[in-house]
């Protein structure tokens, strides 16, 4: 099975391919000037790994937090791709795809991920579990228990005493390309796929 994982949610485009035996992904930080380039891009990496689009099994595209404007042109590109096409499809939450990153780790790492609306969406490498955090349950959580990464670490600290121990020194902002279609492999492979005819990101507010 080869996998193809699309990433939107930030000014970059990041695109990932992954299949039984090999894996790899890279970012494009012209996404906002060139909106129209996914194709293009997509046609790059996969002559550089050496497939067409019709060896492609499945989609993954992340479906939020993260600019909707951008989830939404990701959302649109997949359709496109998988359109009366025998393609399984899935969209992972994109603080899933982020600390799917640390998914070996001894330590354990939670990504906070700022959405606005004085708000952070946290995850960690442990449960895989979405929370998210406002003022009303931030003293709820024991931030010392983690190293934190993501780009709500300004949230926090405008909150609560963060001891900088607890941040992780050269912590990921955004989902790694390759990520995205390591994570979305490893969940196609275990049977999980969405209709993408019903499929829109998430709008946080």
């Amino acid at each position: 099975m080869i996998v193809v994982g699309i990433d939107t949610s930030t000014k970059n485009l990041n695109i990932g391919i992954c299949g039984e035996d090999f894996s790899m992904g890279k970012s494009y930080d012209t996404f906002r000037s060139n909106v129209e380039k996914i194709d293009y891009y997509l046609n790059l990496l996969l002559n550089e790994a050496g497939i067409t689009l019709s060896d492609i099994d499945g989609f993954v595209v992340t479906n939020g937090p993260g600019s909707y404007s951008g989830l939404r042109v990701g959302a649109a590109f997949v359709k496109g791709c998988c359109f009366r096409r025998d393609i399984k499809f899935l969209s992972l939450s994109t603080v899933y795809v982020m600390a799917f990153h640390y998914r070996e780790e001894k330590d354990r790492i939670a990504v906070v991920y700022d959405i606005k609306h004085d708000k952070v969406v946290l995850m960690d490498n442990v449960e895989f579990k979405e929370t998210i955090v406002s003022n009303d349950n931030i003293d709820e959580i024991d931030w010392n228990a983690y190293k934190l990464t993501g780009n709500g670490i300004p949230y926090l600290k405008k909150h609560i005493s963060l001891d900088e121990s607890n941040i992780l020194q050269n912590g990921i902002h955004e989902p790694v390309a390759e990520d995205v279609a390591r994570a979305g492999y490893t969940a196609l492979k275990s049977g999980k796929t969405e209709d993408i005819i019903y499929f829109e990101p998430r709008y946080f507010k």
